[in-house]
């Protein structure tokens, strides 16, 4: 349909204006993230590991960057491009929050993160 196909032309068009963005998003925290996909696939078979448990969590833990990077931008696209990413990422990080805090206290969180 027609506005969805402007709406992510103007998606496009915000990280295409805003090389700032698009690298610190595509190089500083996106290139860290694991592939999701494949993980959910595997928690949906029930083949996931305790080390996958710990990717999600530290996916989750760079979520508030994502954020924070989101919301620095300041282009004609601003409020579009927090109701589309910024906000529904704040949703997931307080979706995950209780997850967060079952691997903290199952995992010895820095002997597992110097490996």
């Amino acid at each position: 349909d027609k506005n969805r196909i402007e709406e992510r032309l103007n998606l496009v068009e915000a990280f295409v204006e805003d090389s700032e963005l698009r690298q610190s998003l595509q190089e500083d925290l996106l290139r860290r993230f694991p592939d999701l996909n494949r993980l959910a696939k595997k928690f949906q078979k029930q083949t996931a590991t305790l080390q996958d448990c710990y990717r999600i969590y530290q996916a989750v833990n760079q979520l508030p960057s994502v954020v924070q990077t989101l919301e620095k931008y300041q282009g004609a696209h601003q409020m579009f491009l927090i109701a589309v990413f910024a906000t529904p990422v704040n949703e997931l990080i307080n979706d995950f929050s209780r997850f967060q805090e079952l691997v903290e206290t199952t995992l010895d969180i820095d002997r597992t993160s110097t490996r």
